[in-house]
């Protein structure tokens, strides 16, 4: 059962619609596409595809960028069902920090013949992430790299002036609360981040990356900066060499709180996997107790179980 988002993603949606339905029965594969276009609930579409998946036993797949990604695999979640992908967004993190192949046949291939694998989710207060979760200046400059993106396309080019805009307007800093390792902690910052892909994290040059079967997730806290450095610090980040911004904390979590103890009111506007959502504080962040199951392949050190089930299967087909 595959959901595809039709207004995701920087490629031809139709065109892309047919490969796959001709992907699939090129390899006998019984199934069925659920799609939703603009001003369709796409919770509505997902929440149906997932019913179905889960009366015929098979897995939910998810075609499109991170955002589309996100919300089919809190219905994966929910319904107890594998998460296959076929990426098909402008950066598709999910899908590269896991190795599933960014060529169609490819990843095809691995939604017939692959095996699921458990894979670290993330929480904040009721909602579940993969890739990653901001407030303050970063949450912004989604809201206008979206505004662009309606006006220009989702091309990566068009990312990077909308964050250009973004740093030059008038920002005014959080005033946080932080609660982590029963430690209370005041402090100022421009955007607050919670990581939870570490390829994202390696490309911009961050230093601190939780481990892919880790237990932990990354905070990234830009202290209060002005424009230039702002603006300095994006093309740091193109470069992959985010580390010598003097200005950016990071550290690695398991369990933190977050508040905005001044603000009058008490939701805030946090970009959750590309899509903005409002939610209440304080913010409560943590790795979902259960993971989800990934059809992707065996990360390096899973190598030695894979080699270990191989061997056993082997030492039964000589015994019989």
């Amino acid at each position: 059962m595959l959901f595809h988002n039709i207004s995701s993603g920087s490629a031809d949606a139709a065109r892309l619609q047919e490969e796959v339905v001709a992907g699939l029965d090129r390899r006998d594969v019984e199934h069925e596409i659920i799609g939703s276009r603009d001003g369709e609930s796409l919770r509505g579409a997902i929440t149906a595809a997932a019913a179905a998946a889960g009366r015929r036993g098979c897995p939910l797949v998810a075609i499109g960028g991170d955002g589309t990604v996100n919300l089919v695999a809190r219905a994966a979640l929910e319904h107890d069902l594998p998460l296959g992908v076929i990426p098909a967004g402008t950066y598709n993190f999910v899908a590269r920090a896991h190795r599933i192949p960014d060529t169609l046949d490819a990843a095809l291939e691995l939604l017939v013949h692959g095996t699921p694998r458990p894979i670290r989710i993330a929480r904040l207060n009721q909602r579940r992430f993969l890739v990653n979760a901001s407030i303050g200046l970063y949450a912004r400059l989604l809201s206008e790299r979206e505004s662009y993106a309606r006006r220009f396309g989702r091309r990566r080019g068009v990312t990077a002036i909308a964050a250009a805009a973004s740093a030059l307007r008038v920002h005014r800093p959080l005033e946080l609360l932080i609660r982590h390792l029963g430690v209370e902690r005041r402090t100022s910052a421009t955007t607050f981040i919670i990581a939870n892909n570490a390829l994202q994290l390696d490309l911009v040059g961050v230093r601190d990356v939780p481990g892919e079967s880790a237990d932990e997730l990354a905070a990234l806290l830009l202290h209060p900066v002005g424009r230039l450095t702002l603006l300095a610090m994006i093309l740091r980040g193109g470069r992959g060499e985010l580390h010598e911004t003097r200005e950016l904390e990071s550290f690695l979590f398991e369990s933190m709180d977050i508040d905005v103890p001044r603000r009058r009111a008490r939701r805030i506007t946090v970009a959750l996997d590309g899509e903005l959502v409002r939610e209440q504080l304080p913010l409560c962040l943590s790795i979902e107790s259960r993971p989800l199951n990934l059809l992707r392949p065996p990360r390096p050190d899973e190598a030695g179980d894979e080699l270990a089930v191989t061997d056993r299967r082997a030492a039964r087909g000589q015994a019989a």
